[in-house]
C-alpha cells in the first residue's frame, strides 16, 4: 500500500519556522548542552572547538533534510520508529529505536532533576516535587494542543537563547578587555582523535537539544 503524501496546503498550515526551531530545542540545551560544550572546549580548544561544532551542525543540517523527506513520504506521529520499521521491518525497527527511546527518557529525567533543583532554590520545595511539577506542566501544555505547546516552548526557548547569548558575549568582551582573547582562540590544533571526539560530542548536544 502506497503511503499517503501530505498536500501542500496542509504543509503550509504548519507551525511557523521559528516555533519549529524552538521546539527542536528545550531545557536540554541548558541542562545538558552547556556541559557538553565545555567538554568540546576541553577536547578541542579555542577556534577548533567552533570548527568541531560547525562540522556537527553541517551533518545535522544534512540529516534534517533527510527527515523532511521522510516526513513527506511516511507521514506518521511514530517518527523515527515509523521510518526505520518501513525500511527494515517492525521488529528490527523496534530493536534499533529502543536505545534512542531509553536515552530520551533518561534525558527527560535529567531535565526534570535540573528544573526541580532550580525550583528548590527559588520556592523551597523538595527537588522530586519540583521535577514532578515540571513534568505535569509539560504534559498539560501538550494536552492543550500543539499550537499552544509550540508557542509556549518557542517563547521560553528564545528567551533562553537570548540569555545564554548575552552571557557569552559578556564573557568574550571581558576577556578581550583583559587582552587574553587572541591567546584563547588561536590555540594549537588538537590531535585527530580528540577532534573527532569533539565533533561527536557536538552531535550528541544537537540530539539532546532536539529531544
Amino acid at each position: 500500500m502506497t503511503a499517503p503524501i501530505l498536500r501542500p496546503d496542509v504543509v503550509k498550515r504548519g507551525p511557523p519556522f521559528g516555533d519549529l526551531v524552538a521546539a527542536g530545542s528545550g531545557t536540554a540545551m541548558a541542562s545538558v548542552c552547556v556541559v557538553g560544550l565545555l567538554q568540546v572546549q576541553h577536547l578541542a580548544g579555542g577556534i577548533w572547538a567552533a570548527v568541531a561544532v560547525s562540522i556537527a551542525g553541517l551533518l545535522c543540517w544534512r540529516l534534517a533534510r533527510i527527515f523532511v523527506r521522510l516526513m513527506h513520504v511516511v507521514p506518521s506521529g511514530a517518527g523515527l520508529f515509523a521510518y526505520v520499521a518501513r525500511g527494515l521491518g517492525r521488529r528490527a525497527g523496534l530493536v534499533l529505536v529502543l536505545p534512542y527511546i531509553a536515552m530520551a527518557m533518561l534525558l527527560v529525567g535529567f531535565e526534570a532533576l535540573v528544573v526541580g533543583t532550580l525550583l528548590a532554590q527559588l520556592v523551597a520545595v523538595p527537588v522530586p516535587i519540583g521535577g514532578l511539577v515540571f513534568l505535569l506542566a509539560s504534559w498539560a501544555i501538550c494536552q492543550a494542543g500543539i499550537r499552544i505547546g509550540y508557542r509556549a516552548q518557542a517563547v521560553a526557548t528564545w528567551a533562553l537563547y537570548a540569555g545564554l547569548l548575552g552571557l557569552s558575549l559578556l564573557g568574550v568582551m571581558q576577556l578581550a578587555l583583559r587582552g587574553g582573547l587572541a591567546e584563547r582562540l588561536l590555540t594549537a590544533p588538537p590531535a585527530v582523535l580528540p577532534f573527532i571526539a569533539a565533533v561527536g560530542q557536538s552531535l550528541f548536544c544537537s540530539w539532546a537539544s532536539s529531544c
